[in-house]
């Protein structure tokens, strides 16, 4: 589950004045961020969120300012839709915790500063080598790790997105991919009216009734998934033009194939909960 560096998102307005060259750069870093987590949870608690979105540069810069507008428009876009995506946490902070590359900026305001130091707080009592840390080469080190330290020491996983290929080989461990199965073709004989008319003491194989927009559509589905895994590894995603359910089942690492699923009783409480599509 990724967290993301406050000071990516909230500047120092007089380091940004001397060094706007490389906010561009950061930009470019930050555009690819926010389409790698469009389907993904992120660790931001709704006081911290507030924060990013109310400070600089959203609340200054001027629309005029062309291209890093436009970039910038995007990422807060990206934030005020986070919604159910985001994963809140236990703030209670813990007093003279320390942080290297130190998280708690000069530039931060009081609040800000406050939430922060929550997010870090969580992160030392709950270390977790699944969660990781993402930020830029401006704001870090040379190292891959977020270092908590109080009584003892901690080490979280970091990913420097503009840095080399680490954001890409990260993201490479946990996209799923979809590869179809021939079995589920598109076919009469597999297709919602012949499995009402089916054998019910026979097996029944069904089709991938969005395969006739192409794997690319497919793709999507799976992107769009409840991103809960449910029984043998199996996601659940609905396909609107269609009007079906389609189940994900894994074949092998990170690698799922596909197939309709037109029986309702068979479909999770809670995806039926999620798509709000019941019948």
């Amino acid at each position: 589950m990724p967290a993301i560096d406050a000071s990516a998102i909230i500047w120092d307005e007089h380091h940004y004045s001397e060094n706007r060259f490389q906010y561009q750069s950061l930009m470019s870093g930050l555009s690819n961020m926010i389409l790698a987590l469009e389907n993904l949870k992120i660790l931001i608690s709704p006081e911290l969120l507030s924060k990013l979105i109310s400070g600089f540069p959203y609340s200054e810069i001027s629309k005029q300012d062309n291209d890093l507008w436009m970039n910038i428009d995007s990422l807060y876009d990206f934030l005020s839709k986070i919604g159910s995506k985001a994963i809140s946490y236990d703030r209670t902070k813990l007093d003279n915790l320390k942080s290297s590359p130190n998280q708690i900026k000069e530039h931060f305001n009081d609040q800000t500063r406050s939430e922060v130091h929550g997010l870090m707080s969580y992160f030392h009592k709950n270390p977790d080598k699944t969660r990781v840390y993402f930020s830029f080469e401006m704001f870090w080190d040379d190292s891959s790790i977020l270092h908590t330290e109080l009584n003892s020491q901690e080490e979280h996983v970091a990913v420097i997105v503009d840095r080399g290929t680490e954001f890409d080989d990260y993201l490479n461990q946990f996209i799923l991919k979809f590869v179809h199965k021939r079995k589920h073709d598109i076919s009469q004989y597999r297709n919602k009216e012949a499995w009402l008319n089916r054998n019910t003491n026979d097996d029944f194989i069904s089709q991938l009734s969005c395969l006739s927009n192409g794997a690319e559509e497919v793709q999507k589905l799976l992107d769009k998934r409840y991103d809960v895994a449910i029984g043998n590894e199996s996601y659940y995603s609905y396909d609107s033009i269609n009007e079906v359910y389609v189940v994900f089942r894994k074949t092998g690492n990170n690698i799922y194939h596909a197939h309709d699923e037109y029986d309702i009783q068979t479909i999770p409480k809670e995806v039926l909960t999620h798509f709000n599509v019941l019948k």
